[in-house]
């Protein structure tokens, strides 16, 4: 990583292995413009904790190409126009649906730390993909305790048909990802730039860490100093009195 450039910042991306985020693309670029902003006046500090200017430059570039590979992400999912249709309509409906059934369960488990711990990491996602996880991983949880969750209002019959709402969703989300020959290529070179992105962030804050905490401390320092200096001075003006 930190051999990037900008004249080869996208030969490694293309060399990334892609992992999951939960962190949405147009954040994560907002975040590496906001770097490229403060790292042309500060890329000096970071080249004396050891980064190089060309790495300090990269930031605008590594933004630029995940821009780009989100947008021919987009422009590339597949699906006929009733299909985008329909899904435009049913993903805000189903992320309601989600919201809904996670403050139910909230409610009606309370009192249960290991169903608590499941649907509030469900609340940390977002996206279709995730959505579509998430529904399905609220249901688990509520067929798990059944007499708790009906008392809340939710039938059984109910968190079948969340269920099935869930799963009919998938299938639709699935058409709208399909390319020919069954690859998804964009997406995966999105998310190749997505993770080189990510990591580049998490090395700029590592050295952020390190030049603020040896500021910090060089200040404590000077200022012991000037104190104790300040109090040598003043103990010598009194033995002069």
């Amino acid at each position: 990583m930190r051999t990037v450039t900008p004249e080869n910042a996208a030969a490694l991306i293309n060399t990334t292995e892609p992992l999951n985020h939960k962190k949405p693309v147009d954040h994560l670029i907002s975040e590496l413009r906001q770097i490229a902003t403060a790292l042309a006046t500060e890329s000096p500090r970071f080249v004396a904790k050891g980064l190089t200017d060309k790495f300090c430059n990269s930031a605008p570039v590594i933004a630029d190409i995940l821009e780009q590979k989100q947008a021919l992400w987009v422009d590339s999912r597949g699906g006929t126009p009733e299909v985008k249709k329909e899904f435009k309509i049913q993903y805000p409906e189903m992320v309601a649906l989600r919201d809904d059934f996670a403050d139910t369960l909230e409610m009606a488990l309370f009192d249960i730390p290991e169903a608590m711990k499941t649907i509030e990491a469900v609340l940390e996602g977002e996206g279709p993909e995730d959505t579509v996880v998430d529904i399905s991983t609220l249901v688990v949880v509520a067929q798990k305790y059944p007499e708790q969750v009906t008392a809340a209002g939710v039938s059984e019959d109910r968190v079948q048909e969340i269920a099935l709402q869930g799963k009919e969703f998938s299938s639709l989300y699935a058409k709208t990802l399909a390319l020919p020959g069954g690859s998804l290529p964009a997406k995966t070179a999105r998310d190749k730039a997505r993770t080189f992105g990510e990591a580049y962030v998490a090395l700029v804050r590592y050295f952020r860490d390190r030049i603020y905490t040896s500021e910090r401390n060089r200040a404590q320092k000077l200022q012991a100093r000037r104190k104790k200096e300040a109090e040598a001075e003043s103990l010598k003006n009194v033995d002069e009195i």
